[in-house]
C-alpha cells in the first residue's frame, strides 16, 4: 500500500460549504404565509424564493447544493418593531429552528435539536450531510457512514473500506503522505498546519476564518491563531495487523500456499535471540521495510517470505495476493483496530501503552471460527493465544527545534518481542530484529540526533513502527511517546467587529446595545451579538406593549386585528 500516516486526533474534518439562502422577504417566525383565496391549509407551502442567488455545486463538497452567501443586510432602526406593513420590506431575521436559512446560518432543519446534522445554533455538525432545498425546512440532514464508498458531508474521502494507511483513514479523513527523506506532506483540512498553509482548522469551509485553501480570511469575522495542540487524555492511533499461518499449521486455505504455512512464523530453528541488521535503512519507496539480510544466524527464510510480513500483494513476479496472511483492521466488535495510549498526567504530552500479554488477534484472522491455531503462554496450560502476526503503525508529529534544545526533548521508546523496527524520517532508529524475549529501544530527539535524522524546525515527520510476534511464548508491546506535538489552528468570532459570524445572530459593531439595557426592536443587536426581542419573533413581549405575535388574528405591529 502507499505510504500514508496518521495524526492521533479525534478532530473530525470537513468538506461542506456554508449554505446561505437569501430570501426576498421573510414572514414572522413560526408562521406559514398563505395568500387569501388562493390556498387552504392542506396546500403545499409556496417554494422559498432564492432571489438572485445561483444554485451550484461546491468543488470541495460535490454532494451539496450550495447557495452563495451575500452581504448581511443592515440592521433596521430600533423603533420597537415594525409599524403597519413595514415588515413587508424588512430584511429577513435569522431565527434558528424556523426552517429557513438566513443570515450566517449554515443550515436550518426546522428544529434546535443537536446531533441531528444541524446544531442548536444552525451550524453543520460532523458525521452528517445536509442537503439544501427551496422548501421549508431548507436543510434535510442524514448521518454519513464512513466506508460505504460514498464521500459526503464532512468526509474528506471514502474509499469503501476502513483500512488505515491506504490514503483514506478509518474515519474518512485524508492521511498525510510521507515519501522518502524530507518529511511528510499534509492536506488542507486535515487539522494540522503544514507549510505553506497559513492555517488549518480541520475543514475546507470558507468563511470561518480559515479558507478552503487553508489561507487566513481577513474580514470574515473570525480571528485565527496557530498553537500547539492541547494534550488530550488519550492518543488513539490506528494499527494494522496481518495474521500469519503457522509454519506447521494444518489449517490451510484453498488453494494452500506453497510449503504450507509461513516458514518464518513458529519455526523453532529461528528461535535464536536478537539479530540486528535484518532490514535496510531507509525504508523502501512504499514506506515498508525491506530485507537486508536473512541474519547470522539465519532467522528469516528469504526476501520474498519477509516481503509478505507487511504486504498484501506484489511480492512475487506476476503479482498475486499474500498466501500466508489475513489482513485484520477490525476488532471483534467490528470497530477499526487502534492502539490507545494513556496520558500519564493531566496537561502532559507523555503517553504510554504497555501490555505484557499482547494478543490482539485472538479470535480474529485465521483464528476466527472453531479450529484456531493457538498455543499456551509461558508456564500455562489454559487460555491459549495466537502467537503469529505482524503489526504496523505510523504517527506524524511536528518537529520543534526549541523542544529539542530544551532540558526535556521529545522521546520515543519501545519494548517488545519479537522483531521490532522503528523509523523516523524513513531512517532506522530502533533495530530489535529476531525471535527474542522483550527488548527495549529508545530515541531522544535532542538537537544532535534530530540533525543526524535530517529534521528541520516546523517540519512534519513520521514515526513508523513495525513489529512481529512469531514464536511462543510471551508477547510484549509497550510504546511511550513524550513531547511530540502538532500545530493546529483555533478560530474564534469577534463580537463587536461589525461582522456576524459563527454562532453570532448579529453584529452591529459599535452600535451593539448592552443587553443590560433591556433592548427591543427588529435588527437591534446586543453586546453579546444576540438579537433583541422584536415584533415578529413569535413571542409575545408584553413588557414592550405586544398583545400578540405572529398569529392569524395579529397585525404586523403585534396588536390584535380590530373588527370593522
Amino acid at each position: 500500500m502507499g505510504r500514508f500516516v496518521w495524526r492521533a486526533r479525534h478532530v473530525l474534518l470537513g468538506l461542506l460549504g456554508s449554505a446561505i439562502a437569501i430570501l426576498e422577504c421573510a414572514k414572522p417566525a413560526g408562521s406559514l404565509y398563505v395568500p387569501p383565496d388562493t390556498a387552504d391549509a392542506t396546500d403545499e407551502p409556496p417554494a422559498t424564493v432564492l432571489g438572485d442567488a445561483t444554485v451550484g455545486t461546491s468543488e470541495d463538497a460535490p454532494n451539496l447544493v450550495v447557495i452563495p452567501e451575500t452581504a448581511a443586510p443592515e440592521a433596521a432602526a430600533s423603533d420597537g418593531g415594525c409599524e403597519a406593513d413595514a415588515c413587508d420590506d424588512a430584511a429577513p431575521v435569522a431565527v434558528c429552528g424556523d426552517g429557513v436559512i438566513n443570515g450566517n446560518e449554515q443550515c436550518d432543519d426546522g428544529n434546535t435539536t443537536p446531533l441531528d446534522g444541524c446544531s442548536a445554533s444552525c451550524r453543520l455538525e460532523p458525521g452528517f450531510a445536509c442537503a439544501v432545498r427551496s422548501t421549508v425546512p431548507n436543510s434535510v440532514c442524514h448521518a454519513t457512514t464512513c466506508g460505504d464508498g460514498h464521500k459526503e458531508g464532512f468526509e474528506q474521502c471514502d474509499d469503501g473500506n476502513l483500512i488505515p494507511y491506504d490514503g483514506c483513514s478509518p474515519t474518512c479523513t485524508l492521511e498525510p503522505r510521507c515519501n522518502g527523506l524530507g518529511g511528510c506532506t499534509g492536506v488542507c483540512g486535515d487539522g494540522l498546519v503544514f507549510p505553506p498553509e497559513q492555517c488549518d482548522d480541520g475543514n475546507t469551509i470558507s468563511g470561518d476564518g480559515c479558507s478552503s485553501t487553508c489561507m487566513l480570511e481577513p474580514g470574515s469575522g473570525y480571528a485565527c491563531t496557530n498553537i500547539a495542540e492541547p494534550p488530550a487524555a488519550t492518543l488513539e492511533i490506528p494499527i494494522l495487523y496481518r495474521d500469519m499461518l503457522y509454519s506447521s499449521t494444518t489449517r490451510l486455505p484453498t488453494p494452500a500456499p506453497p510449503g504450507g504455512g509461513h516458514p518464518d512464523f513458529e519455526n523453532n530453528a529461528y528461535n535464536v535471540g536478537h539479530v540486528g541488521g535484518l532490514v535496510y535503512s531507509p525504508l523502501a519507496a512504499d514506506g515498508e521495510p525491506s530485507l537486508n539480510s536473512v541474519g547470522t544466524p539465519q532467522v528469516i527464510t528469504s526476501a520474498t517470505t519477509f516481503c509478505w510480513w507487511y504486504h498484501d500483494k506484489g511480492c512475487v513476479d506476476g503479482g498475486g495476493s499474500n498466501p500466508y496472511a489475513k489482513l485484520v483492521y477490525l476488532d471483534a466488535a467490528g470497530k477499526p483496530t487502534t492502539l490507545t495510549l494513556s496520558q500519564t498526567a493531566p496537561g502532559s504530552y507523555l503517553y504510554t501503552f504497555s501490555n505484557q500479554h499482547f494478543f490482539p488477534l485472538d479470535g480474529l484472522g485465521w483464528n476466527a471460527g472453531s479450529n484456531p491455531q493457538t498455543d499456551f503462554d509461558c508456564n500455562t496450560t489454559t487460555n491459549p493465544h495466537n502467537f503469529s502476526f505482524t503489526s504496523e503503525l505510523h504517527y506524524v508529529f511536528t518537529y520543534q527545534a526549541s523542544v529539542a534544545a530544551s532540558a526535556t526533548p521529545s522521546v520515543f521508546s519501545f519494548t517488545g518481542d519479537d522483531d521490532v523496527w522503528a523509523f523516523i524520517n524513513n531512517l532506522n532508529v530502533v533495530d530489535l530484529g529476531g525471535v527474542h524475549s522483550a527488548l527495549s529501544g529508545t530515541v531522544t530527539l535532542n538537537t544532535a540526533n534530530a540533525s543526524a535524522l535530517g529534521l528541520v524546525d516546523g517540519g512534519w515527520y513520521s514515526i513508523d513502527l513495525f513489529q512481529a510476534e512469531r514464536h511462543t511464548c510471551a508477547s510484549t508491546y509497550a510504546l511511550t511517546l513524550s513531547g511530540f506535538v502538532h500545530t493546529v489552528t483555533q478560530c474564534q468570532t469577534m463580537c463587536g467587529d461589525g461582522i456576524a459570524a459563527g454562532k453570532e445572530q448579529c453584529d452591529n459593531g459599535a452600535n451593539n446595545v448592552p443587553a443590560s439595557s433591556n433592548p427591543y426592536g427588529r435588527g437591534v443587536c446586543t453586546d453579546a451579538c444576540l438579537l433583541a426581542p422584536y415584533c415578529g419573533d413569535g413571542i409575545v413581549q408584553a413588557q414592550f406593549g405586544e398583545k400578540c405575535d405572529s398569529t392569524p388574528d395579529c397585525q404586523s405591529n403585534c396588536q390584535p386585528i380590530t373588527a370593522m
